[in-house]
């Protein structure tokens, strides 16, 4: 009998599911920043989202061409 679970993160989802977790908050403190005018803050976030849309662009160019191409556009 299935237990209708989806099979469980192998570790490349696993590094992958650790990137896209970061870019919610990173991209709030960059939108923090931006309006504070702190371009300390703005500079370290901005910085974050960029190695993570890289990092989406890697794990989906094998995988679905739309989804690398959407993480170049947001980069």
């Amino acid at each position: 009998m299935r237990s209708g679970l989806p099979p469980p993160l192998t570790a490349e989802e696993e590094s992958y599911q650790k990137v896209m977790k970061q870019v919610a908050p990173a991209f709030a403190a960059l939108r923090g920043g931006v309006e504070a005018m702190n371009v300390e803050n703005t500079t370290k976030n901005a910085a974050v989202l960029k190695q993570a849309f890289a990092d989406t662009e890697v794990f989906w160019k094998a995988k679905k061409a739309d989804a690398t191409q959407w993480a170049r556009d947001a980069a």
